[in-house]
Parts: structure tokens; C-alpha cells; sequence
């Protein structure tokens, strides 16, 4: 299992290795202004441009500041500073470095030095048990929320805007699982919950359908799987989050 810190380290690797796989105007990659080179390098990463690129990549970020916010340290420096160290390898994409030869830009947000931090952000994470949840587990909770949704849409009676939303999550839901190995559960859980809080918006409707009980049944069987994401340092932000939903659905 990994967690926030080592998943950002990754990508960064994998950022710098294709950085030397291809040409930018008769230059390796690396040679090439960051503006240049950013979005045949998410290409090359297999990604679908540089803001599929920029947008995971921040997320990563987003999630690693908010678990370090919440680690119990002894000294507030140590916190302070790990946040510094995501906000300058984050710099990476701001707008004052896309002139900046992508070599350079690299060696400056991803020194050394911020490396050895996230590494050691990824050994506390490890220590607190803030780990990601087996991909299987993840596949197992996509394939609950599909059914609720298949459930929901076999009565016919659904608006069509709902329908495309319902379609929309399992879509990107099913995208995220395929980048799995470079970006994690983040986006998995946050469209999940999306999902679920959409169930929740239709609570009304719903209740009055003829098969309601069936999907509500399969609703909860989705909802259950949730605890796979919630682990960790996420558990008690998430459960504020979940806390409205949840009193709702209990009123069924």
C-alpha cells in the first residue's frame, strides 16, 4: 500500500524520466521551456494533456497538505515547513516558471532537498496508518455504486439530467481506477462521495418509487464500502463531510 507523499515522489520520477523520452523542436524535452514542454509530457505519461496533467498533480498536492495539517507533530516548524515543501513542489505549474527551461524549473521545485522532506512526510503517513486501501478494494466499492446506479435508472422514472450526472461519476470514477498506480484513490473517494451525495439529493424521489426498498438496499451496500477510503489521517474530515448525508438517509 502506498499514501499521498510516495505517490507525489512517484510522479515526480516519472515527470523527470519522460522529460529525456522525447524532442521539443529539435531539443530533448528537458532543454525546452516549461510552457513547451509540459503537455507533450503529459502525452508521453499517457495522459490526455497538460491539464489532465497539472489538475492530478495538484490534487495530489491538495490531499498531502491537508493529512500534513492534521498529523500530530511535537514542533509546528516541522509542519510549517513540510507545507512549504508541497507549496514549492506545487510551484512547478505557476505561471512565474514557464519560461524557465523544464530542466530547470525541475531541479528547482523538485530539488533535493524538498524530495527528502516529502519522503520523510510519506514515512509519518506510514507511522499514523494513513495508507491508501488496495486497489481490489476500490474495484469492489465501483462495482456497489454501479449497481445502486443501474438500480436507480432500471425504474424509468429518473430526470435525464440526473441520469447523465449518474454517468458522468461512473465515467471519470472508472478513469481514476485506470490511473490508479500514478495518482492514487483521491479522485476514486471524492467522485464516490459526489455519487453518494447525489442519491442523497434525490432521497424525495426515491422514497417514491416503486422499487425504492431494492435501491436503497444497494445504496447502503455502496455506502458501507466507503470505510475502505476513510482511513487514516482523511477519517475525521471525512466524516464531517458524510455527516448530512448520512442523517438523511437515515430518516428513510
Amino acid at each position: 500500500m502506498s499514501d499521498s507523499a510516495q505517490r507525489l515522489l512517484d510522479l515526480i520520477a516519472k515527470m523527470k524520466t519522460a522529460s529525456h523520452a522525447f524532442q521539443v523542436e529539435n531539443s530533448r524535452a528537458d532543454k525546452a521551456p516549461l510552457w513547451k514542454s509540459f503537455d507533450p509530457l503529459a502525452k508521453q505519461m499517457g495522459l490526455k494533456n497538460y491539464a489532465d496533467l497539472r489538475d492530478h498533480f495538484l490534487a495530489l498536492c491538495a490531499n498531502l497538505r491537508e493529512q500534513v495539517s492534521l498529523v500530530d507533530l511535537k514542533r509546528e516548524s516541522v509542519r510549517q515547513s513540510w507545507l512549504a515543501t508541497i507549496d514549492e513542489v506545487s510551484s512547478v505549474f505557476d505561471a512565474s516558471n514557464a519560461a524557465l527551461v523544464t530542466n530547470a524549473a525541475f531541479s528547482s521545485c523538485f530539488a533535493d532537498v524538498n524530495l527528502g522532506r516529502i519522503e520523510a512526510i510519506s514515512e509519518r503517513l506510514e507511522t499514523e496508518g494513513a495508507v491508501e486501501a488496495p486497489k481490489e478494494k476500490l474495484e469492489e466499492a465501483f462495482a456497489a455504486i454501479r449497481e445502486a446506479v443501474e438500480e436507480l435508472e432500471s425504474s424509468g422514472k429518473i430526470q435525464p439530467q440526473f441520469s447523465r450526472l449518474f454517468n458522468h461519476y461512473l465515467q471519470q470514477m472508472e478513469i481514476s481506477l485506470k490511473q490508479h498506480d500514478d495518482f492514487g484513490e483521491n479522485m476514486f473517494w471524492s467522485l464516490y462521495k459526489h455519487t453518494f451525495a447525489t442519491f442523497v439529493q434525490l432521497h424525495p424521489v426515491i422514497s417514491g418509487l416503486d422499487n425504492n426498498k431494492a435501491i436503497w438496499e444497494k445504496v447502503w451496500a455502496a455506502a458501507s464500502k466507503m470505510h475502505y477510503g476513510l482511513t487514516g489521517l482523511s477519517l475525521a474530515a471525512n466524516v464531517v463531510t458524510l455527516a448530512p448525508a448520512v442523517t438523511a438517509l437515515l430518516g428513510n
